[in-house]
């Protein structure tokens, strides 16, 4: 074989990866978003039309303004996005079982260690996104770093209504984000390019899906810090308890101690 040939084959060799790792990043972040996103809007459309069309519910879905509807949409859409999601792993690839606990970084049970090393990376991501939020604030004009994220529940709830906003908030969102970003679309890219990469399309994505600048920006350094966690223990056992923390904390300060955040304001 001459080195003309040899120095051919590998070009092709290295355009192929080239092209798969291109192929599997655009492929999988695609098809996560249309699950996640695209698949339970259609789902909560019909949901609004069937109840306008019946007279069930003449305003639709908007005149649910109570936290068990809300709920129940947080649910259904969660539910429905993580199904469909698992679909191409599952019955078009045919991935075992045990293959798709570890895709999703689920292969083991929590251990102690978890709780430690999600403590000491939540610390970490605090300091962090304080830093670059007051360098955003100090060189972005315009960048409102005090925007409050619309979460889809009604301040001022109380009772079993500010008990269901919890669970859709503290429990679900963080496990079902946590297995569909940190687990499964994680686990999917990383067998193509290498882990910082990696952890930026997911993080990118994670932001972007908060559909808030502020928010955004917060939850991408949040997430950077998770994919780093999820890389080092290959599970998302301790990014899920990150999460938790992160949320329970917002929640608090929203919907628990609303007067907190306006004296710190103030």
């Amino acid at each position: 074989m001459s080195a003309n040939s040899s120095n051919a084959e590998t070009t092709d060799s290295s355009v192929t990866l080239f092209a798969r790792a291109v192929g599997g990043v655009l492929g999988y972040s695609l098809w996560a978003m249309v699950a996640v996103f695209v698949v339970p809007a259609f789902l909560i459309l019909g949901i609004n039309q069937a109840l306008k069309i019946t007279g069930v519910l003449p305003g639709g879905i908007v005149a649910m303004d109570t936290a068990l509807a809300t709920l129940s949409l947080f649910a259904a859409q969660f539910i429905l996005g993580f199904g469909v999601l698992m679909l191409l792993p599952k019955l078009i690839q045919k991935m075992s079982w045990k293959n798709l606990a570890k895709l999703l970084g689920v292969f083991r049970w929590p251990r102690l260690s978890d709780i430690g090393l999600a403590l000491l990376a939540f610390v970490a991501y605090f300091v962090s996104t304080a830093i670059v939020q007051a360098l955003l604030i100090e060189f972005m004009p315009g960048y409102n770093v005090d925007e409050v994220q619309n979460v889809g529940f009604s301040t001022g709830i109380v009772g079993v209504e500010l008990i269901l906003a919890g669970i859709a908030l503290v429990i679900l969102a963080p496990v079902f984000e946590e297995l569909i970003f940190r687990g499964y679309l994680f686990g999917s890219i990383r067998k193509y390019v290498p882990f910082w990469l990696t952890a930026l399309v997911v993080s990118v994505l994670f932001g972007l899906a908060h559909g808030q600048v502020n928010v955004g920006v917060d939850v991408f350094v949040l997430s950077i810090f998770m994919c780093t966690v999820r890389e080092r223990t290959g599970t998302v056992w301790p990014t899920i308890l990150m999460h938790m923390i992160k949320n329970g904390l917002a929640f608090y300060l929203l919907f628990v101690n609303p007067e907190l955040v306006q004296s710190l304001m103030g």
